[in-house]
């Protein structure tokens, strides 16, 4: 039986599994194809990267904290991929690894489905790492105005401005965490990419303080497990319209499989099968 994995370090919070493997059941593939999640070191990515290379493993979906370290270890990465400077769906082109980034599309078709459009918005992101990079390329390029990025480390947050000012014509800003009610104050659209909330790492947290949300925002979190983390809840207490992270776990998955297999995968199965892992 052919395998694609996610590799990571570490995996226990995954849902990638369950969604990949009801949707490969539903398109009559699960004699042929599996996914599974393989944890894995920095000083394994070579190796495992010959595996998908030898035909060992079928392709993977790359995860917390080796985005961009594996591109090291590829010989074709996509152009939307080296602009992010971060890798998550690893495939097989005859014999060479390709890697590509699936973050963007599924977190454009994420907005899709709640019927948000970008243009001419201010957007605040929370965070500065891989996925916050993804996320703040995306909103660029589909034409905010505004962009402002929070993380606890200002110098991270300085170094993801400096990378995304030639993206677009849009003024982007740096800042800390602690923010205050007037620094989101014509914020119309906010996106945590921190871990922050999530289960297993600090779901009794948020990364922002309710009094500073307001009703006019569309608030948005990365973090899927739980649906309704801290965060959300804040915005929901303020009237703030809000958008859990399954959405873009599901879109970004389903653009991956599409990839290794080549055919559109059931959406709605594999929404229905996190929903269910989560509790409903």
């Amino acid at each position: 039986m052919k395998q694609f994995v996610l590799i990571g370090y570490p995996l226990g919070h995954s849902l990638s599994p369950v969604m990949h493997n009801a949707a490969l059941k539903t398109m009559g593939l699960e004699n042929e194809f599996r996914y599974d999640i393989q944890p894995t070191l920095e000083n394994e990515l070579q190796a495992f990267v010959a595996s998908i290379r030898e035909g060992t493993v079928e392709g993977a979906n790359i995860t917390i904290p080796y985005k961009t370290n594996i591109m090291d270890h590829l010989e074709v990465i996509s152009d939307e991929a080296n602009a992010l400077g971060s890798v998550n769906t690893l495939y097989r082109v005859n014999d060479a690894v390709a890697g590509c980034n699936t973050d963007v599309s599924g977190f454009l078709e994420s907005l899709r489905e709640h019927a948000i459009s970008l243009k001419g918005l201010h957007a605040t992101i929370l965070g500065a790492g891989g996925a916050a990079r993804a996320v703040a390329f995306t909103l660029i390029k589909e034409g905010i105005t505004q962009l402002d990025i929070l993380n606890r480390t200002l110098s991270k947050a300085e170094d993801l401005v400096r990378k995304l000012i030639p993206k677009g014509q849009c003024d982007v800003r740096a800042g800390t965490l602690k923010a205050t009610r007037e620094d989101l104050s014509e914020t119309n659209l906010l996106i945590n990419c921190t871990p922050i909330g999530m289960n297993g790492h600090s779901v009794t947290e948020s990364p922002l303080r309710n009094k500073i949300m307001h009703r006019g925002m569309v608030v948005m979190d990365l973090v899927y497990n739980p649906r309704r983390t801290k965060l959300l809840q804040e915005a929901e207490q303020v009237g703030a319209k809000t958008i859990d992270g399954t959405g873009m776990l599901i879109h970004q998955g389903a653009a991956a499989l599409e990839i290794w297999v080549g055919e559109k995968p059931p959406i709605e199965v594999m929404r229905s099968a996190v929903v269910r892992a989560l509790g409903g």
